[in-house]
């Protein structure tokens, strides 16, 4: 399936991130996630002495809800669509000042970390997406556009199949 070769040859393990998954209520295991914002949240929030060390989300379901309550995160699900085919994906960003983080997780498998940096708006970020499968790593690159009730942007890059080309996003918080 097309889905795959995009963005994972093989899936990465538990569904926390999967918007279905969510509906019903579910969820199984997300792996320990580094994401710079939430280590500087927590830094902030234990003060100095503890802002040198590297806070890792722990293994559990309640990740993405956790994460949003710890560090502001934002929760959006939605549809990606590209050279390659099309899919469900979602995306669980901190912003901080001029600089977007987090993480993305395509329903059938594959994600990693996503950054971005602002392009002259607080609300048009360039955008950077790793992939991070060990079969089928790659890396994307683009922009976003993030608003109160969408997220919208197009990217590119490379995988272990090839060119990945004319890829968009749309996606809308979680409610």
């Amino acid at each position: 399936m097309v889905l795959v070769a995009l963005l994972g040859c093989s899936p990465l393990p538990g569904d926390s991130l999967d918007p279905v998954s969510f509906a019903r209520g579910g969820g199984t295991e997300v792996p320990s996630v580094e994401l710079p914002a939430v280590s500087q949240a927590r830094a902030a929030r234990a003060g100095p002495a503890a802002s040198a060390t590297t806070a890792t989300l722990p293994a559990e379901s309640s990740f993405p809800s956790r994460l949003a309550t710890e560090a502001g995160a934002r929760l959006w699900v939605g549809r990606y669509r590209d050279s390659r085919g099309e899919g469900d994906v979602t995306f669980s960003l901190v912003q901080g000042g001029s600089t977007v983080s987090g993480a993305w997780k395509l329903r059938t498998g594959g994600g990693g970390p996503v950054t971005g940096v602002a392009e002259g708006s607080r609300q048009r970020f360039s955008l950077r997406m790793e992939n991070t499968a060990l079969d089928c790593p790659g890396t994307f690159e683009g922009w976003v556009e993030i608003g109160t009730a969408a997220l919208v942007g197009a990217y590119h890059g490379k995988d272990c199949d090839g060119w990945v080309t004319d890829g968009r996003l749309e996606l809308h918080p979680r409610q």
